[in-house]
């Protein structure tokens, strides 16, 4: 008996690792690699024809589990003009380089992210620092420099340490010796660099919003047949229904990132249980686990759903994942 129950948990980590592990798309990706592949022909016209069209930078905004950073990761990490290579000289050559930014990054913590992330000692003033940075990713042909977490460069900065960043991203995005194109990701408040008007007419914006149970009732049927699916699942019928993807919308604020999580964990509990269909209960007590709300406050339980706010305790380990 002890053997097949080591046997089932075995087999259910080693499903539950690959249902983590699949990349489930969102409905923006493809514009949103078509977006960075423009950055990329871009880059080509300054090496072919010494000039390239002005906008070098890219915000991608979005409040948090809504899929941007997802979204990126995915994109930099499989187009193939984006991979590292080793040069001629046998040197490693980064055409894309990827920085999740600490909190309250100012542009010391900038530059020297950078260095980390190109395998560099940051040794000196920020002063003497910030032209061998502009250096080193010339010399390692970096092309495209993608900064996640960047609402981390805005909040609780004094104006003159904003203002320092906003400096910092006009002398990377209107680098006149190398096309560098910058992407920064993160909540909305990072648009903020752009009332700078160099940064504004120098950069795009590609914004990822929340969904809405109205417009957007297909996505999440799709992400629950699909997540079911993965898991060997049967749905009941009334998670099919208007009423239920509501409350799944409500639930996760609407963010397709959080709704996939909270969607597999209500799988791998129905898992756990040995069960071989998905319902309402597995939502209900995962919403619980999560929140630690009664059944009146329950929003896969309660009658009266639409009224109730998602559980203040949810609301506050969210609103810290945006800070």
């Amino acid at each position: 008996m002890t053997d097949q129950i080591d046997l089932h948990r075995a087999n259910l980590r080693a499903l539950k690792n690959q249902v983590r592990q699949k990349r489930l798309k969102n409905d923006r990706d493809d514009d949103l690699a078509d977006e960075i592949q423009s950055m990329l022909d871009n880059i080509d016209d300054f090496f072919e024809y010494g000039s390239c069209e002005d906008r070098r930078g890219l915000f991608v905004t979005g409040p948090a589990g809504t899929g941007k950073s997802t979204a990126l990761k995915h994109i930099l990490q499989t187009n193939p003009a984006l991979q590292p290579y080793r040069n001629e000289h046998n040197a490693l050559v980064r055409p894309a380089l990827s920085i999740k930014l600490p909190k309250e990054s100012k542009t010391n913590v900038v530059v020297e992210q950078v260095f980390k992330a190109l395998d560099l000692p940051a040794e000196g003033s920020e002063k003497l620092l910030t032209p061998m940075m502009m250096d080193a990713l010339m010399a390692h042909k970096v092309k495209i420099l993608h900064f996640d977490e960047a609402q981390h460069t805005v909040r609780s900065q004094t104006n003159a340490a904003f203002e320092a960043v906003q400096d910092m991203v006009k002398q990377l995005v209107d680098w006149e010796e190398w096309p560098l194109h910058v992407i920064l990701s993160g909540m909305p408040r990072i648009e903020r660099m752009r009332d700078d008007q160099q940064i504004g007419r120098r950069s795009m914006v590609f914004p990822f919003r929340r969904l809405e149970i109205e417009s957007d009732k297909y996505v999440f049927a799709g992400l629950l047949n699909e997540v079911s699916a993965d898991c060997g699942l049967q749905l009941r019928d009334n998670l099919r229904e208007d009423d239920f993807l509501g409350r799944l919308c409500k639930s996760t604020h609407g963010a397709w990132g959080t709704a996939i999580g909270d969607i597999r964990r209500a799988c791998f509990r129905a898992l756990t249980k040995r069960k071989s269909e998905l319902t309402v209960s597995h939502f209900a007590q995962e919403y619980e686990r999560n929140t630690g709300a009664l059944l009146k406050e329950n929003i896969f339980l309660a009658e009266n759903w639409e009224q109730l706010e998602v559980k203040e305790t949810l609301k506050a380990m969210r609103d810290e994942e945006e800070k």
